[in-house]
Parts: C-alpha cells; sequence; structure tokens
C-alpha cells in the first residue's frame, strides 16, 4: 500500500494545496498527531455509513502547515496498527479505491456506464 493511501491532499478553487481528506476512527486518533506538532486544522466535516469504525475526514490547513500535516498524517497509519485496528490499510485501500472509481464515471458520465 503506498504511503497517501489513507489520504488525498485536497486543492482550493484556485488549485492551490489547502487540505486533506483522510481516513480516521472515530476517536480521531490523528488529533494528537497533529496537536503534536503544533498543527490546528480547519474541520470542514466528517462523514460515514452507520455502523462504520473508519470515517473520512476533511481538514484545511496553513500553507505552511502542509508538509507537517502529511508527516503527521503518514504517522497515522503505524498509530492505527498500534492501537489494534489491522483492518485499517484494507478498508483505506477499498475505500479510496471506490472514491477513484466514482470520481472516474462522474468526469465520463454515470448514464455511459449504464447498458442500453
Amino acid at each position: 500500500m503506498n504511503n497517501m493511501e489513507h489520504f488525498i491532499r485536497l486543492k482550493n478553487f484556485l488549485g492551490l494545496p489547502n487540505g486533506f481528506m483522510y481516513i480516521d476512527t472515530r476517536q480521531f486518533l490523528a488529533d494528537s498527531l497533529f496537536y503534536k506538532r503544533h498543527i490546528y486544522p480547519k474541520y470542514n466535516g466528517h462523514m460515514a455509513k452507520d455502523g462504520e469504525k473508519y470515517i473520512m475526514v476533511f481538514i484545511k490547513v496553513k500553507r505552511k502547515d502542509l508538509k507537517l500535516c502529511e508527516e503527521a498524517l503518514n504517522e497515522l497509519k503505524d498509530k492505527m496498527l498500534l492501537c489494534g485496528y489491522n483492518d485499517y490499510e484494507e478498508h483505506c485501500h477499498n475505500l479510496v479505491n471506490n472514491y477513484f472509481d466514482w470520481e472516474r464515471r462522474r468526469k465520463n458520465g454515470f448514464n455511459k456506464d449504464r447498458p442500453e
């Protein structure tokens, strides 16, 4: 699994990087990794299916904190394993692949995938 499979760097309307979408638990394990680096992101929401233990979190950070935030998110994968979330990598892989599949279908037009 590549390092960025549990988070995606997001861009603003000008195409500049300014945030991330990452996969976390409902206990928000990434927060301590951010605070350890003195990063205080602006949370733009999160979403998850009912009963799911993992959530997708959307944040914005200051441009000067982008690299530190990425370091924290790279460390998140190890923290998940240490905390007993052994299926974290597999879940991230499936979720991110589903997202990119949905994005591809959206760009190509959803109706093109349907048989006539």
